[in-house]
């Protein structure tokens, strides 16, 4: 549904991360559903959950939004190397920091729910694990609301 960049934001002199549709971009139908993944993540502040920045449309009416530019490996990475017996991630993954990626990424579930908001598409590959240990659940478009 959409494309992610690295920009830089101006006015802030800070890397962000910016999503914008493709493929069936010109749908209201996907439109639709695009702004809602934005409203999704607006709704949800919690510190496991991929902050949102800013939501708008360009100068052609292409519409995007911001969010926090995370660098770091997706789950499904680390799970891929530990599977390979890849040494460096076996001494920084051992069982105690994958129960706690699970841990928080269980928090960011929990909160979601109270929101009355269901992800509906979590899996490691939308996990994001970052540099300094921070876990954050990323790709909400599929997210309904409950209520």
């Amino acid at each position: 549904m959409g494309a992610v960049y690295r920009a830089t934001q101006v006015a802030l002199g800070r890397e962000v991360a910016v999503k914008v549709m493709t493929g069936l971009a010109g749908t209201p139908e996907m439109a639709e559903r695009f702004q809602r993944e934005a409203l999704v993540l607006g709704r949800l502040e919690h510190p496991n959950i991929v902050p949102i920045h800013e939501l708008g449309a360009d100068e052609e009416g292409q519409l995007y939004y911001t969010m926090k530019l995370v660098k770091g490996r997706t789950l499904q990475h680390i799970l891929n190397d530990l599977r390979s017996g890849d040494a460096k991630a076996l001494s920084e993954h051992p069982l105690a920091s994958l129960l706690t990626i699970f841990r928080k990424v269980c928090d960011a579930m929990a909160f979601a729910h109270s929101q009355g908001i269901i992800h509906r598409d979590l899996k490691p590959e939308n996990i994001m694990v970052g540099e300094f240990g921070e876990v954050l659940v990323m790709d909400w478009g599929l997210a309904k609301f409950t209520n």
